[in-house]
């Protein structure tokens, strides 16, 4: 007699894992297992909006960024169509670099937190002291080089499409979603940001002022999480996709 094999939990979506994995989750009912992917939803929500800020002001700071996102999403409706399937998603492959560029500009300055309990010595000599705390400084490794390219400190969209980089990917190198424990709302985050700009821009055009004159980028301001310091835009109706 084969053994049975366990079923292997899927990482990228916390909705399969529970909903492929039941007997994994105990005697929970279906009442209570809904109560907290609806609590969930609702806590990722809260840190998408500030996400959903920083592309906005990014997007309307760049008109050539706004110009190329309108002429996608005429592609995209011209295809599939103006309702928004996960097909016509996976195909927005320049709305998908636009939110990674400006997620990785406006990362949190630091996450990972450790707190020393011995004397560690790395191998360049410095000695991380017991009783210290250590982060990981996303800020400084999502400005790198040698991992993103020349013009760091600029908005480019097109590094991403170079690279092949996708907004759902995750790893050493894209830690938007983590590093080793990646976030299990990937798929469902990413999704949502996606749906949102993609609705914002077929109707609007996105502006950093009334006359629609580029500026320079406010800055950021990082209190629980990273936000433009000033996250004021101006939406331009349009009549391009009736």
């Amino acid at each position: 007699m084969r053994a049975k094999k366990s079923k292997h939990i899927s990482k990228d979506n916390i909705i399969d894992v529970i909903y492929e994995n039941p007997s994994h989750f105990g005697s929970l009912n279906e009442n209570y297992i809904t109560s907290g992917i609806l609590q969930y939803l609702r806590t990722s929500a809260l840190i998408s909006s500030p996400r959903l800020i920083n592309i906005l002001v990014d997007i309307s700071l760049y008109p050539k960024v706004s110009k190329k996102l309108v002429l996608e999403q005429s592609e995209i409706i011209n295809k599939y169509g103006k309702s928004i399937s996960r097909k016509a998603l996976s195909d927005m492959v320049y709305l998908d670099a636009t939110i990674k560029e400006s997620l990785r500009l406006s990362s949190p300055a630091n996450f990972a937190h450790r707190y020393m309990d011995k004397d560690y010595f790395l191998s360049n000599g410095i000695v991380l002291k017991q009783g210290s705390t250590i982060s990981f400084s996303s800020f400084t490794h999502n400005r790198n080089m040698k991992l993103f390219g020349p013009s760091i400190r600029s908005f480019i969209p097109e590094r991403h499409l170079e690279s092949s980089s996708k907004l759902e990917d995750s790893g050493i190198d894209d830690t938007i979603w983590g590093i080793r424990n990646k976030c299990p709302y990937i798929s469902y985050s990413s999704s949502q940001l996606k749906v949102i700009i993609a609705l914002i821009v077929r109707k609007y055009y996105i502006l950093n002022s009334i006359n629609g004159l580029n500026q320079s980028h406010p800055g950021y301001k990082n209190i629980i999480t990273t936000i433009p310091d000033q996250s004021v835009i101006y939406l331009k109706k349009h009549y391009l996709f009736i």
